[in-house]
């Protein structure tokens, strides 16, 4: 049995972390295991649509995400993204990891496509014997903290209200 959050996690900015904690603690408190639930590639470079410009390399990733206090990490990969999110849900969330409890920000996309959200993540939940924890964006100075956000304000030199976001 197990925690299990949702993202791609570029950066591991400080909403990841405080959705990665939420997810730990609650795998604590039910004496099951964290896993995060992620790609050590982004989904548009599997899909060799482009390759965006990333916050940090995989290694950095992965030991940013198990500074929070994540058990383990299951990686996703190219045959992922062709599975529909009710595939996904049934075959990987409650068959390969076992999932009980499932976290993931508002804005998390998942399926073919990036086709579904979080309600119908919450759905499948309900069909397939998880919860579903959907955490809101986390703010600051009124603005959503996002990887994009954050690659933006690179863009733009202004790496130092970047830096506050991560």
């Amino acid at each position: 049995m197990s925690v299990c959050v949702l993202g791609f996690f570029d950066g591991v900015h400080a909403a990841h972390r405080a959705l990665l904690k939420r997810a730990v603690r609650a795998a604590r408190a039910r004496g099951e295991k964290s896993i995060a639930v992620t790609f050590s590639e982004s989904p548009e470079s599997l899909l060799a649509q482009k390759e965006p410009m990333l916050l940090c390399t995989f290694s950095e990733k992965e030991q940013r995400i198990r500074l929070c206090g994540i058990d383990e990490l299951y990686l996703l990969d190219e045959r992922h993204l062709r599975m529909s999110g009710e595939e996904f849900a049934a075959e990987i969330l409650r068959g390969t990891l076992d999932a009980k409890v499932v976290f993931c920000g508002e804005n998390y996309r998942f399926g073919r496509h990036a086709a579904c959200t979080p309600r119908q993540l919450r759905d499948f939940g309900e069909k397939y014997g998880f919860k579903t924890v959907v955490m809101p964006l986390l703010k600051r100075d009124n603005e959503s903290i996002s990887s994009t956000r954050i690659r933006n304000l690179i863009a733009n030199g202004e790496t130092v209200k970047a830096k506050k976001l991560m």
